[in-house]
């Protein structure tokens, strides 16, 4: 008989990843601040994925981030995809095994603040845990 392999949750696997590799962002899973501060503030999306195997899943993610400015909130997005891709890179990141951009950084205009928000779509490939 085979375990069965668990899946962690991406959205506070890329959290994590944030917080290690940009400290001081301050990173959401699924809902958006409140307060955004001037400096900015990202939001992490799972929003599908690919397909799996025995051990690994790709799921896609949606990032979204805010900034006092437009040029702020481009220059952070591309922070932010940077990071992620280099934790894919990184062979001693167990969880996140790699990471590809399914929709490369875009202006996208937040209905619900005044503030410059970009947003990218990202896949990552991330490791299972056996259950057993």
């Amino acid at each position: 008989m085979t375990d069965t392999v668990v899946f962690p949750k991406v959205e506070a696997e890329l959290v994590r990843v944030l917080g290690e590799r940009l400290p001081g962002l301050p990173v959401a899973a699924q809902v958006r601040p409140q307060v955004i501060p001037e400096s900015g503030c990202v939001l992490v999306l799972a929003v599908g994925g690919t397909g799996r195997t025995l051990a690994l899943s790709q799921r896609l993610v949606q990032v979204f981030v805010w900034a006092g400015t437009a040029s702020a909130a481009a220059a952070l997005i591309e922070q932010v995809v940077a990071a992620v891709v280099d934790a894919g890179r990184d062979p001693a990141e167990k969880r996140v095994r790699g990471v590809g951009v399914a929709g490369e950084p875009s202006f996208n205009p937040d209905p619900d603040s005044s503030m410059p928000r970009y947003s990218a779509t990202l896949i990552l490939v991330v490791r299972g845990k056996p259950t057993g």
